[in-house]
This record gives C-alpha cells, sequence and structure tokens, in this order.
C-alpha cells in the first residue's frame, strides 16, 4: 500500500489512477500537510504530489505549501519510518 498526499490535485490523480492500474493498494485520504503528524501517516511509502504553482496565490500561500508543508511532512515520515517521495510537476 502507498499513501497519497495530493491525491485530488493533478498530479496526484495520476499517480492515484497509474498505482491502481498495477493493483497497488492506495491510502489517500485528506491530510493537511501543514499540520500533519507522525499518526498521519498511514503506509511505509508516501507520495507527496501536493504543491501550487499558480502566481495568483500569495507568495506566503507558496511557502507554505511548497516549502514548509513537504518538510512537515518528511519529520512525519521519518518519525513513523515511512520512505517519502515527493514529485512534482515543475
Amino acid at each position: 500500500m502507498i499513501q497519497v498526499i495530493g491525491a485530488t490535485g493533478m498530479l496526484g490523480t495520476e499517480v492515484v489512477k497509474s498505482a491502481i492500474s498495477r493493483g497497488i493498494s492506495v491510502y489517500d485520504t485528506f491530510v493537511d500537510i501543514l499540520s500533519i503528524q507522525p499518526e498521519d501517516i498511514k503506509a511505509d511509502i508516501v507520495i507527496n504530489c501536493s504543491g501550487i504553482s499558480s502566481t495568483i496565490d500569495s507568495k506566503d500561500k507558496l511557502v507554505l505549501i511548497n516549502q514548509i508543508g513537504p518538510r512537515n511532512l518528511a519529520k512525519a515520515c521519518d518519525e513513523f519510518g515511512a520512505r517519502l517521495v515527493h514529485m512534482s510537476t515543475d
């Protein structure tokens, strides 16, 4: 089983579809990447597909989602003992 963070976004949707087509179980319940904790990790492999690239959003929001969130996710995965794969379209 894998856990996909950002599973409802453009990239995450494709990752989920690809995994399912290969017979891989996917845990894709919404998790707030900014406040994620080790107990939110539900698989040994976590794929982070969350992120924003729109220049419409404020710079603060870009930093929160694209820098602080992945840092928090990495810490939670490390404490849980999960492997983290970080993906981006940019």
